[in-house]
């Protein structure tokens, strides 16, 4: 059956890649939904919940709410959270809700900008499309405050690559649901500043000062496809170029240098970037090597990711490793259920997207305790856990609903 999932669970969602975008941002999210979408986006997919602080709210919105359309209470609602913070900027989520009754998100991002005089991203998400579409749109309202912000105008800029005058590199698709196994943005910033030793890095999504940079930088480097609509947005703005690729360090050494990969072929799957950085490194170690990727998110022509297979689902995969004589598969652990009866050595590259704590369990093999506890967040967590984020799901949402009594 088409779209039956037998060995993965769901995968991240478009909401889900939005508030991970934002979530070191200092600004308020307010998910469009009655509360199960944001128990979802913080309790199973953001493995930074339980250790950091990020101020995303549900609306609570009731069947009334959705079917009359009341976007001023749900901005009333908002008015009253943005009391109890100093935000940096307001983010408006969709969910399948907005999108069936075809709510005006530009109009409500106007509104909401006139009545609380901050930046405000209107990220049109509707649950359907995975974490990475709703990631890119995020960071193309990113761009769009930042050239509200500096006020820089599209067509000034220079196409040349300046990589010795300081000027800052913008890095785009780092996000935990991204990341390869046992990276975070502290890595990629040091794999990246090797190469850009005399720029300054700045990972979008860490700081919203940098926005007030980012339409002056030298080059948008991309590490994920989920950023590449933003750095296209960026070239087309200000003709910064961009690159595709993903530094190298342990996520793309470890598992190479661990194995022989002469002579047979090799299967790849991860987000599309990655897997072709991973490639890359294992022809370059031997250059006999066949290796193929695969991806289940979105794989652009023009990132280097050449020949990259996209899957729509499990059936896919299956089919792909049943029609090929693979002797070595990288894949997130969920998938090796998938590959019963297959003569191949499978090696677990974990995809928070994908598996959520299953991943990060099997990357946590090679953490430290403490790295290990941040990581186990997602989809497998303890009843604890999960209590804990339904409990403040719960709560949000009826104090969003007395406010409305009110």
């Amino acid at each position: 059956m088409k779209g039956l999932m037998k060995y993965l669970s769901p995968f991240a969602p478009d909401i889900s890649g939005a508030v991970s975008v934002f979530f070191r941002l200092g600004g308020v999210s307010v998910i469009l939904d009655a509360g199960g979408c944001t128990g979802n986006a913080c309790g199973f997919d953001e493995p930074r919940w339980f250790s950091q602080k990020s101020a995303v709210f549900s609306a609570g919105l009731r069947d009334l709410d959705a079917i009359l359309g009341r976007d001023r209470m749900t901005l009333d609602k908002t008015a009253e959270v943005l009391e109890r913070f100093d935000a940096n900027f307001l983010a408006i989520i969709g969910t399948p809700v907005p999108a069936v009754i075809g709510t005006d998100f530009y109009g409500l991002m106007k509104e909401a900008g006139r009545r609380f005089r901050i930046p405000v991203a209107a990220v049109e998400t509707n649950g359907m499309d995975l974490y990475d579409r709703g990631a890119s749109r995020a960071y193309l309202e990113l761009v769009r405050i930042a050239a509200a912000k500096t006020g820089r105008k599209e067509g000034d800029g220079d196409a040349a690559i300046h990589t010795g005058d300081g000027a800052p590199v913008a890095v785009f698709g780092c996000t935990p649901l991204d990341f390869a196994p046992g990276d975070d943005s502290d890595k990629i910033r040091a794999g990246i500043q090797k190469a850009y030793p005399g720029n300054e890095i700045m990972i979008i999504g860490d700081d919203f000062a940098d926005l007030e940079k980012l339409p002056f930088a030298a080059v948008s480097i991309v590490t994920a496809p989920s950023g590449l609509a933003a750095a296209k947005e960026m070239e087309r703005r200000w003709k910064i170029p961009w690159r595709a690729e993903y530094p190298e360090g342990g996520a793309i050494c470890d598992p190479v240098r661990a194995r022989n990969h002469s002579g047979g072929r090799t299967l790849i799957v991860h987000q599309a970037v990655f897997a072709a950085a991973l490639a890359r490194r294992i022809r370059k170690e031997d250059e006999t090597a066949a290796v193929r990727t695969a991806t289940f998110f979105e794989c652009p022509p023009d990132i280097g990711a050449d020949g990259c297979m996209r899957l729509k689902d499990e059936e896919d995969f299956i089919r792909l490793v049943s029609e090929h004589s693979f002797d070595r598969i990288y894949a997130d652990p969920l998938l090796e259920r998938a590959c019963r009866g297959c003569c191949a050595e499978f090696i677990p590259l974990p995809h928070f997207a994908v598996s959520g704590s299953a991943a990060a369990q099997a990357a946590g093999r090679g953490m430290s305790s403490t790295e290990q506890g941040m990581s186990s967040t997602g989809r497998g967590m303890s009843s604890t856990e999960q209590g804990g984020s339904a409990a403040k799901s719960g709560e949000t949402a009826r104090r969003w609903s007395r406010m409305e009594e009110r």
